[in-house]
């Protein structure tokens, strides 16, 4: 399912503002541009803006990409393919990400149902033939009720080769309006592991507690 990506954009010039709103309204399937008069917020690592004279520059953490903008951009058949098949490439390369990530993320919409689904695994060894389900409204109803607009559930597991847990994220815009929900599935074995080694310190067997490092446990020392 096509979904639009959120991304920022820089310009400077009012003919650069103007490309953008047309732009945005071309192509609102793909992108859900903020525009921002400015320089480049080298902070984002995925964003448009203009370089030199009359060229937009896509820049994402691997492409880097400049398209010569004609002053008749908007009538201009052979631009519009141009500039098509490079947004394209663009947004692929925006979102390939997730696909590949192993463990489950899904975007839902402020009503709670799914917008995309990269169809990782969550712990349910029958998940990867199964449709998403909407967000249960008592996990949303936290999520807006909470200070930190946060849920965190245990995945029950017969495995010590994974501890895994499901994190609830709100997601609001600058004016603080609720927009939806990321969720993720997360494996804190090697997060837990990593602490426990460097901070040495050993998960107790008998206790929920940390200990010393003089104890150990076979479950972090491979």
């Amino acid at each position: 399912m096509l979904y639009p990506v959120k991304i920022k954009a820089f310009w400077s010039q009012q003919n650069d503002k103007a490309f953008l709103d047309w732009l945005q309204y071309s192509f609102n399937n793909l992108f859900e541009i903020t525009s921002t008069r400015s320089s480049v917020d080298h902070q984002h690592i995925n964003y448009i803006a203009f370089k030199n004279d009359n060229q937009l520059l896509l820049h994402s953490a691997t492409v880097e990409s400049l398209l010569d903008i004609p002053k008749n951009y908007s009538d201009n058949p052979s631009f519009i393919l141009q500039l098509s098949q490079q947004l394209i490439r663009f947004y692929q390369e925006l979102i390939t990400y997730p696909d590949k990530y192993p463990l489950k993320l899904v975007y839902y919409d402020a009503n709670g149902q799914p917008i995309y689904d990269n169809e990782g695994f969550d712990g349910n060894l029958f998940s990867f033939v199964q449709e998403t389900e909407p967000l249960e409204d008592w996990i949303q109803d936290q999520i807006k009720s909470n200070a930190n607009h946060q849920v965190t559930v245990t995945i029950p597991s017969s495995s010590f080769d994974q501890i895994l847990i499901q994190d609830y994220r709100g997601l609001y815009d600058q004016e603080g309006n609720f927009c939806g929900t990321f969720s993720q599935v997360i494996d804190l074995q090697p997060l837990l592991a990593t602490y426990l080694e460097e901070s040495g310190q050993a998960l107790v067997g008998w206790s929920d507690t940390t200990s010393g490092a003089s104890i150990s446990n076979e479950l972090f020392n491979d």
